[in-house]
């Protein structure tokens, strides 16, 4: 597997991978920062035989253009975690929306490639074999018949029928691969791919949830929009976030509706989403700064230190002084 990024206009080498010189169970990892007049960029990647993760976080002066030339055909997985394209609210203050936390899945063909990245971004993707991806879907069965066949004959451009919703747990997963940090290259190699699987089932949960949706006439186009409207606003509120009640009444739907349809959708409660939320930003917080644990649990929404604690254990398994130490 090769990928490579330029500039358009200078040329310039952002990215360079090329997995052939790789034992089927070497890993390598790229860690650079790539600076000049149109402003910065991190790269942080994981590089296996027939997969890649890549973290980028860009700072431009304006937008910029690129190439990528890809060798061969491959599965991208694009994770949004941030992107500058525009901010804009309800009438009901002061609750924002905004177009982030979004998966694009998509099939390249070998070939070159231009693309624009906004002036900032926070970008994850993941690059997959055909083979690699295919073996994932055939452990369901027959459930994704309908995938396999679009991929096996090659269709390009999006898999799945509609945008994916980067949720909480994925930015978790995220966070953990580009901080992890082990000497024993199994068990690094082992780490990377289980959570690259735990982020493709994910998003496989949401394209089941969203073909359930759409074979019940319960849940409409409308009902759908305001549902995906709630999770962008629990998104920009979680420390203070507005009541079912305040949801619904903001969004002209009734609780029932915006609480069974937004459990479908997303395959989680309205109030374990908005836990999620806050555990993940408390882990970006432990790993960007030192802040206390007391700080962070203010920080996240939660009144006392014990029922930031009782609430990370629930998601993370271990304690958040124990999660800090370990890291």
């Amino acid at each position: 597997m090769k990928i490579i990024s330029r500039f358009a206009k200078t040329g310039e080498i952002l990215f360079d991978a090329n997995t052939d010189w790789l034992s089927e169970g070497g890993v390598e990892i790229i860690d650079h920062s790539v600076e000049g007049k149109f402003g910065s960029a991190k790269i942080k990647a994981f590089i296996q035989k027939d997969l890649i993760l890549c973290y980028t976080y860009n700072r431009y002066v304006k937008d910029a253009e690129f190439t990528i030339s890809l060798d061969p055909d491959l599965i991208v997985n694009t994770l949004i975690i941030n992107s500058e394209g525009g901010v804009w609210k309800l009438d009901f203050e002061p609750y924002l929306l905004s177009p982030h936390d979004e998966i694009t899945s998509q099939l390249f063909k070998k070939g070159e490639f231009p693309f624009r990245t906004p002036q900032n971004s926070e970008l994850f993707r993941i690059f997959v074999t055909l083979d690699y991806y295919l073996s994932i879907l055939k452990n369901y069965g027959d459930t994704f018949n309908d995938l396999i066949y679009k991929i096996e004959n090659k269709a390009i451009g999006n898999i799945f029928p509609e945008m994916l919703c980067l949720s909480p747990r994925m930015k978790i997963s995220v966070k953990e691969i580009i901080n992890y940090n082990s000497t024993n290259e199994i068990i690094f190699r082992n780490f990377l791919r289980n959570k690259t699987l735990e982020m493709i089932h994910m998003q496989l949960e949401q394209v089941l949830a969203q073909k359930d949706i759409q074979s019940t006439s319960k849940l409409n186009l409308i009902d759908k929009e305001k549902i995906v409207e709630a999770q962008k606003i629990l998104v920009a509120n979680f420390q203070i976030p507005p009541t079912i009640k305040q949801l619904s009444l903001m969004l002209a739907t009734n609780e029932f509706k915006l609480k069974s349809g937004f459990n479908r959708l997303y395959n989680i409660s309205i109030h374990q989403y908005v836990i999620n939320l806050r555990i993940e930003k408390a882990i970006e917080l432990m790993y960007n700064g030192n802040v206390s644990l007391e700080q962070i649990s203010d920080m996240v929404g939660y009144a006392t230190l014990s029922s930031f604690t009782r609430a990370f254990k629930k998601v993370k398994g271990i304690s958040p002084s124990a999660f800090r130490t370990s890291r």
